[in-house]
């Protein structure tokens, strides 16, 4: 009876944070989107290219930062799970050194190598002055990410999330604020640009080192050196340091590439894709923030039934949840951007569409490269997508050398998620997480019904509705996809237990909505 009550209470924690992040995934997205608009009208797609390339030659370089910080927030959270408070804040003081070391180091890396690569940049040369003031701003902003993301994986780790929504809505509408300013104020529109969100990295750390010290009570440095523990948390690094690396050479590097061939103008189509997919990525990025810290805190209690069962539901409803939202886009993408952008980059609706479908790929092995995470042992995982991420880089660079299309180019990405998800399954199997019987049964099986049912129907009625009128066609496919798709979900993506459940919530809310009504209707009765 215990350990069915832990289970229950884990479930509606998850429930509860998920809810929250919903709740933050949706005002942001909306404020996003319309603060997308304003940015690509204001700068124009040369500088919006600009400042998407002079942004990614740091991210280029961030590929270390991103490595340490998934490696200590595996370790503060594991930690958490085992219940070792002591432990947890001697990881917290390593990584606060670590990360601090980090900083100087990148700082100094993309001040040095990161300058000569922008150097050779295809960038206008009356914009070039522009370029580095935006150019050296990233480098400060990505310090001050640095240290936020440590403060970012303490929040994490205690599953906090509802400050996360609070304070991201609030980033948000500032950061559409800021922009908006961008309109009235009479100076370079990309250095003003690069300042205002320079600001907002600095508003991040404050907020998040404030939260963590004055209301968790933690997250306070204290000079402390444990070389094992250190090299532990390193040699985890290492690993991650490899496909972190290529990843970032996947996108980054095949955006620096295409701007070699094709100039900024492709890399603002490329930017515009990376923009919707973090905005829909939001929603489903919610539900998997939801879960990571119990996926990782049941394998440090040991818990592999329990897991097993969260990873099953972490894969197969993240990617309903993204689909729910990405289809009905994917079938309009055209009509969806010339609403929300005045000017529409080339291939813009094509790159879209693309890095969609690798999200869809990516959300089902998610959960499963956390788990893997959470063993600890993760050279099989990392050799495996280190090469998929290289071999995408190398296939970019000839295609294009053989004069390619470009969207051909950035197909290559798709390949590499397949291998991702097919390496994540080979790693969990391995361990003893999951085998592959319960992938096609539990994941692969709903999923493929599911599309295979919803799908059909949708393409049909884009087609017939757009010979009346684009606006009929994405409402209508809208509506015959969500008739079509709800019902499949819950027939076809459901277990009989997730089933019951989902009509008992329903039996549950409609008396207690009767309920409220009724004494609604009593209380305006008697005034």
């Amino acid at each position: 009876m215990e350990q069915i009550s832990e289970y229950t209470a884990s479930n509606s924690r998850i429930a509860k944070n998920a809810i929250f992040l919903y709740i933050r995934s949706f005002v942001t997205m909306a404020v996003g989107l319309y603060t997308s608009r304003v940015v690509l009208k204001v700068l124009g797609v040369e500088d919006f290219g600009i400042y998407n390339l002079v942004g990614g030659v740091v991210v280029m370089f961030a590929f270390i930062q991103t490595s340490l910080i998934g490696a200590v927030g595996r370790f503060l959270t594991f930690e958490l799970g085992k219940g070792d408070i002591e432990q947890y804040k001697k990881v917290f003081n390593i990584g606060m050194i670590s990360y601090a070391a980090l900083a100087l180091f990148l700082a100094i890396l993309c001040e040095t190598v990161g300058l000569v690569l922008l150097r050779q940049a295809n960038i206008p040369p009356e914009r070039m002055d522009a370029a580095y003031f935006a150019y050296h701003l990233s480098v400060a902003s990505l310090c001050f990410g640095i240290i936020s993301m440590l403060y970012n994986s303490v929040v994490t780790s205690h599953e906090k999330f509802s400050f996360f929504a609070y304070y991201s809505i609030v980033e948000a509408v500032l950061k559409l604020g800021l922009v908006m300013m961008l309109k009235y104020v009479d100076y370079d529109k990309l250095k003003l640009y690069s300042i205002f969100m320079f600001l907002m990295y600095v508003g991040v750390f404050v907020t998040l080192k404030w939260y963590c010290n004055y209301k968790l009570k933690t997250g306070y440095f204290k000079w402390f050196w444990d070389g094992k523990l250190f090299r532990k948390i390193i040699s985890f690094s290492g690993w991650t340091l490899m496909s972190t690396f290529a990843s970032m050479g996947a996108g980054t590097g095949v955006n620096y590439i295409m701007n070699i061939f094709y100039g900024v103008v492709i890399n603002a189509s490329m930017g515009v894709a990376s923009q919707v997919n973090g905005v829909l990525g939001k929603f489903v990025g919610s539900f998997g923030g939801a879960f990571s810290p119990q996926i990782t805190k049941l394998y440090a209690a040991g818990k592999i039934e329990s897991l097993k069962k969260l990873l099953f539901r972490s894969s197969k409803f993240s990617f309903f949840i993204y689909m729910t939202f990405a289809f009905p886009l994917m079938l309009n993408m055209d009509f969806v951007l010339n609403v929300w952008l005045d000017t529409v980059p080339e291939y813009a609706a094509q790159f879209c569409t693309i890095i969609i479908i690798c999200t869809l790929i990516g959300v089902v092995s998610g959960p499963m490269g956390t788990a893997v995470n959470a063993t600890g042992k993760i050279a099989g995982i990392t050799i495996v997508t280190t090469t998929a991420y290289l071999v995408n880089i190398l296939a970019a660079w000839l295609f294009l050398l053989a004069g390619l299309n470009p969207v051909a180019v950035a197909c290559i990405r798709i390949v590499a998620f397949l291998v991702m998800i097919i390496n994540s399954l080979s790693q969990v199997t391995k361990y003893k997480i999951m085998n592959l019987s319960d992938f096609l049964k539990f994941i692969l099986s709903p999923i493929a019904w599911v599309v295979a049912v919803s799908i059909p129907l949708p393409f049909i009625a884009a087609h017939y509705l757009a010979q009346f009128s684009k606006w009929y066609a994405l409402f209508g496919t809208i509506a015959v996809f969500l008739i079509i798709y709800f019902p499949a979900v819950y027939y076809f993506g459901f277990t009989p237990q997730e089933r019951t459940k989902v009509l008992q919530v329903i039996k549950d809310k409609i008396p207690l909505l009767k309920l409220r009504v009724n004494n609604a209707l009593k209380t305006k009765h008697y005034e």
